[in-house]
C-alpha cells in the first residue's frame, strides 16, 4: 500500500490496556494511519458509529463487554457492519480464533505482534475495502447507466440467452419489468 493511500485510512483500536493505546497509536501515527481510540466496546460502537473508520483493531478481553460481542453489535448494525474487524488479542488458542471469526472478525493477530504483521494485514484489508467500495461505485453508476439510458441495451451469455434487458428494452421488446 503507498503511502498516500496509507494517510486516507482510518483504523480504529479498541483496548482497555492504556499502555497497548499508547504504543499502536503512536506506530499506526508514524506509518501514517489516522487513528481513533477507544478503550472498551461500548466507546467502539460509538467511535465506529460517529468515525466511520475503515478498519478496527479490536482487543477480546475487556471490561463489560468483551470483543466478540463488541463485534457482534458492529456486524449487527446497517452503520458498522462492512467496516472489517481484526482482533488483536493474547488469546492464542485456536477456539478462540474461530470465535473470532465466527463473531465476523476479518483476521486475526495474537499478541505479542510484530509490527510489520500488523502493517501487512492493515494494509491488506484496507486495499480490500477499497477495492469493495470502489466496485460497489462501479455496479451502482453501471446500473443508473442501464436504468435511465434511453437505448436498448441488453446482455446476453455464450449462448445467447438473454441474462439482462435494460427498461428501454423491456418496452421496446413489450416485456413485463
Amino acid at each position: 500500500m503507498r503511502q498516500d493511500e496509507i494517510t486516507q485510512v482510518t483504523v480504529l483500536i479498541v483496548d482497555d490496556d492504556p499502555g497497548n493505546l499508547k504504543m499502536l497509536n503512536g506506530f499506526l501515527r508514524q506509518q501514517g494511519f489516522r487513528v481513533l481510540l477507544a478503550r472498551d466496546g461500548w466507546q467502539c460502537l460509538e467511535s465506529a458509529e460517529a468515525g466511520q473508520p475503515d478498519l478496527i483493531l479490536l482487543d477480546i478481553l475487556m471490561p463489560g463487554m468483551d470483543g466478540f460481542d463488541t463485534c457482534r453489535k458492529l456486524k449487527a448494525s446497517p452503520e458498522t457492519r462492512d467496516i472489517p474487524v481484526i482482533f488483536l488479542s493474547a488469546l492464542a488458542e485456536s477456539d478462540h480464533i474461530i470465535k473470532g471469526f465466527s463473531a465476523g472478525g476479518v483476521d486475526y493477530i495474537t499478541k505479542p505482534f510484530r509490527r510489520e504483521e500488523v502493517m501487512a494485514r492493515l494494509s491488506t484489508h484496507a486495499t480490500l475495502r477499497r477495492q469493495k467500495k470502489e466496485l460497489k461505485f462501479l455496479h451502482d453508476r453501471l446500473d443508473s447507466i442501464l436504468k435511465y439510458s434511453p437505448s436498448i441495451i441488453t446482455v446476453m451469455d455464450a449462448n445467447c440467452r438473454y441474462l439482462h434487458i435494460n427498461p428501454a428494452g423491456q418496452k421496446f421488446f413489450d416485456l413485463p419489468d
